[in-house]
């Protein structure tokens, strides 16, 4: 956790010494960046982090860009300067400028900055899509301990990338000439350099070794996958157990389809003990999500008619209106419909519900009768 203002004021009183907000702001953005980094958040998320911080610290984002913009000699701070570029942080949105900073950092070492520039070759982002390069540089964070890269380069395998083995094994060995820091690396992790020696690995087999050291260290779409391998028996023998353990580990880390699946692994008995209830609690905080989700409708179903939990019309009604909003289930406006007319969750409204009713009759052949009831009242 990211250290806050006050904290920094007591130490500058306890030591006698003032402390420059800056170094305080760019502490914390760089506390989030990694911390984000390493959980795997989408870009969009950090950067929204970014921008709450630097409006709490009642400055402005072009002030934070000048900063960024003044510590570009450093890797990190040439990542973060592309990060501001790519995201328009504090200047215009400019992604051949963001592809320029991030490929400073990868070559000043950087495993973020290998990451970022990774994804610009993967889709495109101010450069020519490039799968072969995007590998490299997954590749190169990978072997520097980034999860993002350790995910990347498990993806380019699980998708077929074409990688002549040769070539990775003279990679990893060069980049270890190249940068001494990396010698320990392949120290822990045991098995990387017989991955690629042994022809006989498969490209999901060397998917799964990368997801399991993404999982391992921390990354939360990483260890969704790497259930998602166990459960499938993609790259190692089937184990549902296992996957559970990781679907729910994900799960725990706010990763909204781990959640579905967590779920339904208690409401199937896979990998853990059968109970509805508790899958039902899954499948709820996956609900919650302002994101798409298949099992809303069934939680608001359960919410309504009392079953796996105690009723709750009021939470049922919510729901429906978020499954009109995010998943944009037509067939939704009749349940809607059908609060309004007998108050679940919300005041009555007639009016309401001949209009939900009405939206709904190309779809449900029940809705056009019910419709015809209502008027008679």
């Amino acid at each position: 956790m990211a250290a806050t203002e006050e904290d920094y004021k007591k130490a500058a009183r306890a030591t006698g010494k003032n402390i420059d907000p800056d170094d305080i702001l760019l502490n914390d953005l760089v506390s989030i960046f990694i911390d984000s980094v390493k959980r795997g958040d989408k870009e969009k998320k950090i950067a929204e982090s970014f921008i709450a911080r630097i409006s709490a610290s009642k400055t402005t984002t072009k002030h934070v860009f000048h900063l960024f913009s003044k510590l570009q000699h450093l890797p990190l701070y040439q990542c973060l300067l592309g990060f501001a570029f790519e995201y328009g942080i504090g200047t215009k949105v400019n992604l051949y400028l963001a592809f320029i900073c991030y490929k400073a950092s990868s070559e000043n070492f950087n495993s973020l900055g290998q990451a970022y520039l990774a994804k610009c070759y993967k889709h495109g982002k101010g450069t020519e899509k490039n799968n072969i390069a995007a590998f490299w540089e997954y590749l190169k964070s990978a072997i520097g301990g980034c999860s993002e890269g350790q995910y990347g380069v498990g993806r380019c395998h699980e998708n077929g990338t074409q990688i002549r083995t040769s070539h990775v094994i003279s990679f990893i060995q060069n980049q270890n000439i190249l940068n001494t820091d990396l010698n320990s690396y392949e120290l822990s992790c045991p098995g990387i350099m017989s991955l690629y020696q042994s022809e006989e690995n498969t490209k999901n087999q060397r998917a799964f070794f990368w997801f399991k050291n993404a999982a391992l260290s921390g990354n939360v779409q990483g260890q969704y996958v790497f259930a998602h391998c166990y459960e499938k028996g993609k790259g190692v023998t089937k184990n549902q157990d296992l996957a559970f353990y990781w679907y729910r580990r994900a799960a725990l880390n706010g990763h909204q389809m781990a959640q579905s699946k967590t779920g339904f692994c208690y409401f199937d008995g896979n990998g853990v003990a059968r109970n509805t209830f508790t899958a039902f609690e899954w499948f709820y905080k996956c609900a919650r999500n302002k994101l798409k989700c298949a099992e809303r409708h069934w939680v608001a179903r359960c919410f309504r008619n009392a079953r796996h939990t105690r009723k709750d019309e009021r939470k049922a009604f919510l729901l429906y209106q978020m499954e009109l909003t995010y998943d944009r289930n037509p067939k939704v406006n009749y349940d809607l419909a059908s609060c309004f007319k007998n108050g679940w969750g919300t005041p009555k409204d007639i009016h309401q519900a001949i209009k939900l009713h009405r939206k709904s009759l190309k779809n449900e052949l029940r809705s056009r009768k019910k419709l015809f009831k209502i008027f008679r009242i």
